[in-house]
């Protein structure tokens, strides 16, 4: 479990930058195929191991990038969210309803 907890904590600290050097510099430190995989695994880790998740996951929140007339607007909130799979259930509840 203790390595466990040592990569979680690894790609989360990694994904956090990576999000900081794409949000907020727009200078990417890896590419879009590389990010996809280590927040896949990160998700992994966490649907196996929900009790190790922190506040600060890319999981957790949600981040923008805007850019308006070749201007880079830029916009880092965080929000603490559902799940996808709790807003999909709770959404097939309200329909069934």
């Amino acid at each position: 479990m203790e390595e466990i907890v040592k990569r979680y904590n690894e790609l989360v600290d990694f994904l956090n930058k990576c999000d900081y050097y794409y949000y907020v510099l727009d200078n990417p430190i890896i590419s879009d195929a590389e990010y996809d995989e280590l927040k896949k695994e990160l998700f992994e880790i966490e649907k196996k191991y929900p009790q190790i998740i922190r506040p600060d996951s890319p999981s957790q929140r949600l981040a923008l990038s805007l850019q308006r007339n070749s201007k880079k607007l830029s916009i880092k909130k965080e929000c603490y969210l559902l799940t996808m799979q709790k807003v999909k259930r709770k959404f097939q509840n309200g329909l069934k309803k």
